[in-house]
């Protein structure tokens, strides 16, 4: 199993584009993550994104 089986299987299909060619995979893809947490009277919201990209060979 490659070592980034595990990376990509935490996002949907839908979000990667996987591309293939007879020299390697390409798969490329955004994450996007929020958490919003309510404790004690305060809202502390969390957001973070980025894309990314792996070409295996």
């Amino acid at each position: 199993m490659h070592k980034d089986y595990f990376f990509f299987s935490r996002h949907k299909p839908d979000d990667l584009d996987v591309k293939v060619s007879p020299e390697a995979v390409e798969i490329r893809g955004e994450r996007r993550f929020e958490t919003t947490i309510k404790e004690k009277g305060i809202r502390r919201s969390e957001f973070r994104y980025g894309s990314f990209g792996q070409i295996i060979q």
